[in-house]
């Protein structure tokens, strides 16, 4: 299971997102991938998605992935509160995914695994969209080391 927390970090300082990984990431075949993956998605700088700060090892502890925090909700709990959403605001959704999408897939980068809590919605209305590469990496070293159930990066 992921954990997520939020986070800040000093140097630079600004507020983020930290996500603990699986111990199951953390060695051989499955960390090789997973660090492929973050490698990939912290290349990527588009408006539309969500920027990786840091991902990392430190003392013998999992592997952490640091983010932007996006002061907002993804769209699966925006769908469970609200309901279904007007027209005008789907298009303003799908556009913002089909953009970092685009953006993605012209750098050799795939989502891998994109559900609607990875589309995330601001207090102002913006959409970006989160875990490029990461979720399927994570999932997979799961599944490869034997581990139960999704391992699923948190909201």
């Amino acid at each position: 299971m992921v954990i997520s927390v939020l986070a800040v970090e000093l140097a630079p300082p600004r507020a983020g997102a930290l996500k603990v990984l699986p111990p199951t990431v953390a060695a051989g075949a499955p960390a090789d991938r997973f660090k492929d993956a973050a490698r990939k998605a912290m290349a990527l700088n588009h408006p539309t998605i969500v920027p990786i700060y840091r991902v990392g090892l430190r003392a013998g502890a999992p592997y952490f992935v640091a983010t932007k925090l996006v002061d907002g909700q993804g769209l699966d709990a925006v769908l469970r509160s609200q309901g279904a959403l007007p027209i005008p605001a789907i298009l303003v959704v799908l556009y913002a995914a089909t953009a970092a999408l685009r953006y993605a897939h012209g750098r050799n980068t795939v989502h891998g695994h994109l559900r609607s809590g990875d589309l995330l919605l601001d207090t102002s209305g913006r959409v970006t969209v989160s875990d490029f590469g990461i979720a399927r990496a994570i999932e997979d070293a799961a599944v490869r080391a034997g581990g139960i159930g999704a391992a699923r990066p948190a909201g």
